[in-house]
């Protein structure tokens, strides 16, 4: 935990995905619900989210534990199991670009250092290794790179190390999932040459820690 404290706060929150929307990032359409939703929420979900199948998540959580796909928004809305009052959820358009993997940019003191591609398992959406998921070692295209560099500089702050998730449409032009700062896995064991790197920007950080100048 050696980014900046107000880059965790911010990161913490899967709500930073919707503020992100509002700036022109392209991000899953997202809609932030506390339970239970009021009228015009579920107007707004109507609006924005329609026929689509719908991914469920808690807005503080990690690891895709605690998210549901959903055939239809009414299911996701009337799965009472599913929701406690005055919990919040992201209500997500479910990409299904997702079942092809998703890509993970690795970036140290915000430069790129490698990449990987997570698939999810047989009959899951999740990619996550505990669910079933695989990661290999990939590069990315430069288009993808030039992408995964943009959203690293939104970060409010430096980050000694942040991960990039994203999948790329039909079209070719990637989506943002998430932008990981607080605790993400790394997949170090892709790179040979990763945890050095990380190393190396640790021992910067504490450095600067040590000499007050952060």
């Amino acid at each position: 935990m050696v980014n900046p404290f107000r880059t965790v706060q911010w990161n913490h929150d899967k709500r930073y995905l919707v503020a992100l929307a509002r700036e022109g990032v392209p991000v899953p359409p997202s809609v932030a619900v506390s339970w239970p939703p009021t009228t015009r929420v579920k107007q707004e979900l109507r609006q924005i989210l329609g026929r689509s199948e719908v991914v469920v998540k808690p807005v503080v959580g990690a690891g895709g534990r605690g998210a549901r796909l959903f055939q239809t928004l009414d299911e996701a809305l009337h799965d009472s199991d599913a929701y406690h009052a005055g919990s919040v959820h992201l209500f997500q358009e479910f990409v299904p670009e997702i079942m092809s993997g998703e890509y993970s940019a690795v970036f140290f003191d915000g430069v790129l250092s490698h990449a990987a591609l997570k698939t999810p398992g047989r009959r899951e959406f999740r990619v996550q290794e505990h669910f079933g998921g695989s990661v290999t070692s990939c590069t990315l295209p430069a288009d993808h790179r030039r992408f995964a560099e943009g959203v690293a500089d939104l970060a409010p702050g430096e980050t000694t190390y942040a991960r990039i998730d994203f999948t790329v449409a039909a079209d070719g032009r990637p989506r943002l999932m998430e932008l990981e700062v607080v605790e993400p896995d790394l997949f170090l064991r892709t790179c040979p040459e990763a945890a050095e790197r990380m190393a190396t920007a640790l021992h910067r950080r504490l450095e600067s820690i040590r000499k007050g100048t952060v």
